[in-house]
């Protein structure tokens, strides 16, 4: 048997709430609560740890949903839906900041609530197989102690271990992102490998052997 969905519903109108639970069900999830203030949805979702989130914006209390629905992804990662009436660009450039799973407006129905909570954890599930890649990635390049770089097609640094990062003199994370050619001024990379590196984006790769800082390197560029 499928595993039911867990969802928690944050809705401060208690008839839409118990509209909003009631379809859920029939679509065979388990609402394991209902909070109508921001500060319970916090709560609940801690205690709960559910699946996903339906979130209401406009909420009664001091806290509204984006508040806590940015408070909820920045702590558990949940995914959230938020359901509002309200789509002014002041508050859609608000919700985007808490990188939501949806945006639903009310009135809503059927389809549209179970559409968006089936993408929603179809990429909730994409995001959890690209952070274990991206772990096992780091696991990898750090079981060696030699300077290891994973460079993309257009020259940016994916990952670098923490060989690289001490001769470059930054952590890790500072460097992914940046061009690897950023690393020829720190003396990270020589002349010579940067352009080994440039000659495998056609798909040509190379092993020579090269002094740097008093040290002989034995490199492999690999397209």
């Amino acid at each position: 048997m499928t595993e039911k969905v867990r969802i928690l519903v944050v809705e401060d109108e208690a008839l839409v709430a118990e509209d909003l639970k009631e379809m859920l069900r029939g679509f065979g999830n388990e609402v394991c609560d209902i909070a109508d203030t921001g500060e319970k949805a916090i709560a609940l979702a801690g205690k709960h740890q559910p699946d996903i989130i339906l979130m209401d914006i406009n909420l009664a209390g001091a806290m509204d949903g984006i508040t806590a629905g940015g408070e909820i992804r920045s702590r558990w990662g949940i995914p959230i839906i938020y359901v509002t009436a309200f789509a002014t660009q002041a508050i859609i450039d608000r919700a985007k900041k808490t990188v939501p799973s949806g945006y639903i407006l009310k009135p809503f129905n059927e389809r549209q609530i179970q559409t968006a909570i089936e993408i929603a954890l179809y990429n909730s599930t994409l995001a959890k197989q690209l952070k274990e890649h991206d772990a096992t990635i780091s696991t990898l390049i750090n079981a060696t102690s030699s300077p290891f770089i994973l460079i993309d097609r257009q020259g940016l640094i994916r990952a670098v271990n923490e060989a690289v990062a001490k001769m470059a003199g930054k952590p890790p994370e500072q460097l992914i992102g940046s061009p690897f050619m950023d690393l020829l001024p720190t003396g990270c990379i020589t002349t010579r490998l940067a352009e080994a590196v440039q000659q495998a984006e056609s798909g040509r790769g190379s092993r020579f052997e090269e002094e740097n800082k008093g040290t002989l390197y034995d490199y492999s560029v690999i397209p």
